[in-house]
């Protein structure tokens, strides 16, 4: 998506996306901003086709395969009193789009798709562009709103939670979405001799050949062992829904701490009943 990519170049203040059902899915797939639908409702297909002044003959409706929302075209046409036939297209392998209509016969395109619309046009074809009514749009504009309120809270909370982390006695390191180094607490850096101020901000794939304990944390899994400098730690790899945020968090544990707490609690224990 050139246009999207060149669009969030030039203004990366933006913090949402409003979209065509089928486009806005793929968009999720690539994009951690939120994704809205803008959704052209069976009432507003309706409505454009019955403010054709020339009804007659043959209309194509191009629509995509596994697109979350499919027009009724069936009962439009019956409705409206116009002869519409569907084609359904692969989004992931368009092709050539004029050459499907033309194996129709039809040379009047109904679509909201620019990938649709824009070959159609360039070849002569007639083009009715279906229209979003002003209430679709306002509906999709307060649902980014809101999404976008939702990841504010969200990133606040989590971002509270790195400050705390950073007193805890256990190491913590995280990665943003970018793989960008967003917290290496006071602990993980007096276990590795790394002031933090070195590797906030840093990519971890740019570092980890420097950094052996970074290293073996990358290919850990919850619950193994690590060896560094002699001493032996648990890793400990807690999820974060806030994928945006942090991407992935390490939490190291001195094998010989928790040994420690676990002798002192059973002592506790005996001591108190």
């Amino acid at each position: 998506y050139p246009a999207v990519e060149q669009m969030l170049a030039e203004h990366p203040d933006i913090q949402a996306i409003i979209s065509r059902s089928v486009t806005a899915m793929y968009l999720r797939r690539k994009y951690d901003l939120p994704i809205i639908d803008l959704e052209l409702s069976n009432f507003d297909f309706a409505k454009t086709i019955s403010d054709l002044p020339d009804k007659s003959g043959e209309f194509i409706v191009v629509q995509f395969k596994h697109s979350p929302f499919l027009y009724d075209v069936e009962n439009i046409s019956k409705v409206c009193n116009i002869n519409l036939k569907t084609v359904l297209l692969d989004a992931d392998n368009v092709g050539d789009v004029n050459a499907v209509v033309d194996s129709y016969g039809c040379n009047r395109v109904v679509s909201s798709v620019a990938v649709v619309t824009e070959p159609c046009r360039k070849k002569g074809k007639e083009i009715i562009l279906l229209e979003f009514l002003p209430k679709s749009i306002e509906m999709a504009l307060n649902r980014a709103l809101n999404m976008i309120d939702q990841v504010n809270i969200a990133n606040k909370r989590t971002k509270g939670l790195l400050q705390v982390l950073n007193a805890f006695s256990e190491g913590f390191l995280a990665i943003d979405s970018h793989s960008n180094i967003i917290l290496y607490n006071e602990r993980m850096s007096s276990i590795t001799n790394v002031p933090s101020c070195k590797m906030l901000g840093k990519n971890i794939f740019e570092i980890e050949n420097e950094q052996p304990l970074v290293k073996q944390l990358m290919e850990s899994k919850n619950d193994d062992v690590v060896e560094y400098k002699g001493k032996k730690y648990l890793v400990n790899c807690p999820y974060f829904a806030n994928r945006k945020l942090i991407k992935r968090l390490w939490c190291i544990s001195s094998i010989n701490s928790i040994r420690e707490k676990s002798t002192a609690y059973q002592r506790n224990l005996v001591q108190n009943g």
